[in-house]
Order: structure tokens, then C-alpha cells, then sequence
């Protein structure tokens, strides 16, 4: 027998051996109301304070100086950790911060671990290690026969391919999931308001500033910078006086590995001053701010929008031709993105990182576009509930809010986990 036979031969026998011989005593009226019977968690815990919650959510999360997958004859060093499907990123940073690690998470406290990176995943980290799915060492599935199946290189192995980047609930149900953890940076970030109040010559461009600002990602993004920027064209003015309508970007920015701030000014530093220099009009705002770790940033910055809102969104994936190449058209499908007053957000997530990502089993099913695009634009269409008639109309207007997008990047995508 191979070794990898012998290997899964002894991993199975020591499973079978942990299995009763017969079944339990426990009577049934007993199963049914305490855990672990019959609809019932295995485990539920009496949390009556906050170092009980801590304790159950350690609990569910194994970490690894170094994982073996099942039946693979192959030690993967590094760090990685062991993690319930459910598990949602706020909880898993803050753990994983004790040990001096982070992982590539989503950028909410409530996102789950498991739709978000069998969808692709993106994450301030991307640009430096890739997409959450590139992460991936070990899947356990339930499939719908309702067969527990281990994926990972040596082992289901299409499945692993596919439940990478392909989208969960098509394959199966996850039920854990092994994940490459890293050292968790230091890093420099800058929020950046640049917008015009001004009702003359400079409101009308706004989205030639969004393109020359977004025409500079693919460079920046190579020197390691990452974040993301919210864009708007005609937003309703907040401040008193001035046009009754606003344009511009409010960035999020960052670049890992340093707490020096010359290190972000450098970067943003030249194409700020051309802005300047080009379109004197506009108001700059920059605030830099050093942080020890990730999860010090993600405290600060994380996602806290409520969820399960009636809107429809879309995407795109802009490669470094869509955003360099022409930028009067670039402007115009801007111009388009941001009809009706509306707000998009360019994410500076890919790039170098998830063009050079090595995923375990040599590829996996994210977008072959990720690979050599730089910006993933998003636009979101509401609408009231309980209202058909809007709800149509939304996504029309989507439809073609997107449309200037596909122009301008034909040969790329969709990013499947905000596109609705």
C-alpha cells in the first residue's frame, strides 16, 4: 500500500475507534431535551458573562503552528487554524490576535467565515497574500447524499477545486474549515476626503478626478498599498452653504509592515499634489493614523452597515487596461456608476497579491479575472420593501448603473459574493 494509503488507513482506525459500540442509554425523552439530541447543538454553553462567551468561541477554533491535511503525506508550516463554518470574523480576529496571527477575513464583524470565502473573499490583506479562498488547506462538507467528506489536496480533490472560489451551498454544506493564518502587521492608514463644494467650473469634474485618482491603483497597489474609496457625483451636501450637491472620494487607505506615516505619504503624496495642482477647486483632507496590529485597525474601521436591506448590487473587476488606457472613457462609465446621486466604492483589494497567490492543489475556482485585476468597483440599487413595482425598477437602474462598467472592461466579471 501507498503511503498515503497507509496514512488514511490509520487516521481512519483511530476515528472508528472513537465511535461506541453500542449506541447510547440515554433515553429518548433525555435526548431530546438536552444537547446533542436529536435537533439539538452537541454543545450549548450557560453564558452569563463575558469571559464564558470568550471561552465558547476559543473553543471552536483550533489554531496550527503547522496543519497535516488528511491523507496527504505533506506537513504545510507557516501557521494555519481550524475554524466552524459559522464563525464570524469579529470574534476569530480578536482570538487569533492573542497568538500574534490574523488571517485574510472580511471587513464586518458579523461576516461568516464560510460563505464569505467560498464565495472569493477579499480583504485589505488581499493585496498582499491573495483572496480568503487561496487560503484554504482543508474543507469538511456536508454533501447532499449527506456524506461528511474531508477536501483537501490528496483528498476530493474536484470538490476542494470547487468549493474554493466556486460558491458553498452549490457543493455542499460546510461544516469546518482549516485556513492559512499569518503574523499580524503593524501598518500606517489614512482616511482622505477629497471633494468639491464649489457650484462653478470644478463640480462638473468629478468623475475625471475619480479616474485619474483610480488610474494610479495599479502602481500603488504594486508598492504595497491597499483600502478602499467611496466615490460620489451630485450626493446631497451635508455642509451648510455651498451647491446643494457634493462630488468626490472619501478614501480608506493603508500599507502594512510600518508605522511610519512617510511610508502611506510617500505613496499618495504625487498624485494628490497633480490633483492639487489640476483641479485646485477641491478640498483635501488627510488623517494619518499608525496602528500595532490588524485587529487595532478593524476595531476602528470594520463594516457596521446593518444587514438584510432590500437593495440589489453590482460589480466589477477593473484590470490595469480598464483604468489606465482611456480615461475620458473611464470618467464617463464612472459618470454612469454614480447616476442619480448615487455612492460606488472602488476596493484597492487584488493586485500583486492575488495575481501571485499559490493556492494549495495548484489553483482553485475564484474568477480568472481576479487574477490580473487591481480595483473591484461595487454600486448598490435600493429599494422599499414589500414593493414590486420598486423592486423591478432597482434593478433596471442597476442594470444600467453597471452597463458603463462592462464597457470598459469587458473580458472581466462579476465578483459572485456582491452581486445580487
Amino acid at each position: 500500500m501507498s503511503q498515503l494509503g497507509d496514512d488514511c488507513s490509520k487516521q481512519l482506525l483511530q476515528e472508528l475507534s472513537a465511535i461506541p459500540d453500542s449506541p447510547p442509554t440515554t433515553p429518548p425523552s433525555a435526548q431530546q431535551s438536552s444537547p446533542g439530541g436529536p435537533g439539538y447543538p452537541v454543545f450549548v454553553v450557560n453564558a452569563t458573562e463575558a469571559a464564558h462567551v470568550s471561552a465558547a468561541v476559543k473553543f471552536g477554533l483550533e489554531v496550527h503552528e503547522s496543519f497535516r491535511p488528511r491523507c496527504c503525506n505533506v506537513k504545510i508550516e507557516g501557521g494555519a487554524v481550524t475554524l466552524g463554518a459559522g464563525m464570524q470574523m469579529g470574534e476569530i480576529y480578536e482570538s487569533l490576535d492573542a497568538f500574534n496571527r490574523t488571517i485574510v477575513g472580511g471587513g464586518a464583524k458579523t461576516v461568516s467565515v464560510g460563505g464569505y470565502l467560498t464565495g472569493g473573499g477579499h480583504s485589505l490583506l488581499s493585496a498582499r497574500y491573495g483572496l480568503a479562498a487561496d487560503q484554504v488547506l482543508e474543507i469538511e462538507i456536508v454533501t447532499p447524499k449527506g456524506d461528511i467528506l474531508t477536501l483537501n489536496e490528496c483528498k476530493n480533490t474536484d470538490l476542494f477545486w470547487a468549493m474554493r472560489g466556486g460558491g458553498g451551498s452549490t457543493f455542499g454544506i460546510m461544516t469546518s474549515v482549516t485556513i492559512k493564518t499569518y503574523p499580524t502587521p503593524p501598518l500606517v492608514s489614512m482616511t482622505l476626503l477629497l471633494a468639491t463644494l464649489d457650484p462653478g467650473p470644478y463640480a462638473s469634474s468629478v468623475t475625471d478626478v475619480i479616474a485619474y485618482f483610480l488610474s494610479q491603483f495599479p502602481s500603488l497597489g504594486d508598492a504595497g498599498l491597499s483600502g478602499y474609496v467611496f466615490m460620489v457625483a451630485g450626493y446631497p451636501n451635508p455642509f451648510d452653504g455651498g451647491n446643494t450637491t457634493v462630488g468626490g472620494v472619501y478614501g480608506l487607505l493603508a500599507v502594512q509592515d510600518t508605522q511610519d506615516p512617510s511610508a502611506l505619504l510617500s505613496l499618495v503624496g504625487p498624485p494628490l499634489a497633480h490633483i492639487a495642482a489640476t483641479w485646485p477647486g477641491y478640498l483635501m483632507v488627510p488623517n494619518v493614523t499608525a496602528y500595532p496590529s490588524f485587529w487595532a485597525w478593524f476595531k476602528d474601521y470594520a463594516d457596521n452597515n446593518p444587514a438584510g436591506t432590500d437593495v440589489f448590487v453590482g460589480s466589477r473587476l477593473l484590470d490595469e487596461r480598464a483604468l489606465t488606457a482611456d480615461l475620458d472613457a473611464s470618467a464617463a462609465a464612472y459618470g454612469q456608476l454614480l447616476a442619480g446621486g448615487g455612492a460606488g466604492t472602488a476596493h484597492l483589494v487584488s493586485g500583486k497579491g492575488v495575481r501571485d497567490a499559490q493556492p494549495r492543489g495548484g489553483g482553485d475556482a475564484v474568477l480568472p479575472a481576479w487574477r490580473r485585476s487591481y480595483v473591484h468597483l461595487t454600486r448598490s440599487s435600493p429599494f422599499p420593501p414589500l414593493n414590486v413595482t420598486a423592486r423591478a425598477e432597482a434593478l433596471v437602474k442597476l442594470d444600467y448603473y453597471i452597463d458603463g462598467l462592462r464597457k470598459l472592461a469587458p473580458e472581466t466579471g462579476a465578483y459572485v459574493n456582491e452581486v445580487c
